[in-house]
């Protein structure tokens, strides 16, 4: 089928040409399905065409249906580096997605083990969603009365709310910490100093930053390299903690793709 924007974004977008991440994307996810839950934290596409769904579709989701896929921006964008604003509105590229997706694009949670309660939620436009707060607000409550441990998988990272975060250097043994480096602060995301967030995305920030004691961990992607924060939170009784924050590096740089395991002791 000719799409006039896919074929021009083709004509202007470089990086990931001929499916060259296709293999070590492979290779991550065969590796990643062997746990108890496998998460991929957006991004998952390079850019919105048929050719890339139906891609992922054989690699990812029809092998394996009872992964949790995230939603990132490049998702959701046709026009990539065309210059050019996407002719179809957010709401109808996210319903040619959502034909495709396995899992809820927007909330989706998941008890592994009787223990940890794993919850995937969208906020790869920089922003949360109205139907997301009163989802979360409950999972949360019942994660407290379960004694659940929670772990947030989601595109973008959080503002930690710390001042001394400005300047985070990256994890990357490959990259030059003193010049990969992110404001976590001041940023551009949810929860960022300055930022004029939704009334959604408020919310939910805040429900996540007042349950410090029963988060586990956020788990995001979008910067590329990896990074490690603490957001600053509360517990249920008012008292400081903070969330470790974990940013992903990207499958595409890794010849054998990229992830992350996480691992639960047992006392």
């Amino acid at each position: 089928m000719y799409d006039a924007e896919v074929q021009y974004t083709n004509q202007t977008r470089a990086w990931c040409r001929g499916g060259a991440t296709v293999p070590g994307t492979e290779k991550a996810i065969e590796f990643a399905s062997m746990y108890d839950q496998m998460v991929v934290t957006g991004d998952i596409i390079d850019y919105l065409s048929l050719g890339a769904l139906e891609t992922v579709k054989r690699i990812a989701f029809d092998p394996y249906p009872e992964g949790m896929y995230v939603l990132g921006g490049h998702d959701v964008t046709k026009n990539m580096e065309t210059g050019y604003a996407d002719q179809l509105s957010l709401e109808q590229r996210q319903e040619i997605l959502r034909q495709y997706w396995p899992n809820d694009m927007f909330y989706t949670s998941r008890v592994i083990n009787g223990s940890v309660m794993c919850i995937q939620l969208d906020n790869g436009c920089s922003q949360y969603w109205d139907s997301q707060v009163a989802l979360i607000e409950n999972d949360l409550n019942t994660a407290r009365e379960n004694g659940y441990t929670v772990l947030i998988f989601q595109h973008e990272p959080l503002g930690t709310g710390n001042p001394e975060d400005t300047a985070v250097p990256s994890l990357c043994p490959d990259a030059d910490s003193a010049k990969v480096t992110y404001n976590f602060y001041g940023s551009a995301h949810i929860g960022g100093n300055g930022k004029n967030d939704t009334a959604a995305s408020k919310a939910v920030y805040e429900l996540i930053t007042n349950n410090g004691d029963i988060i586990g961990g956020i788990f995001a992607g979008h910067r590329h390299y990896r990074y490690y924060t603490e957001i600053l939170a509360k517990t249920a009784d008012g008292e400081d903690c903070v969330i470790p924050q974990y940013v992903l590096r990207s499958c595409a740089y890794e010849t054998n793709g990229f992830v992350t395991k996480i691992v639960f002791g047992q006392e």
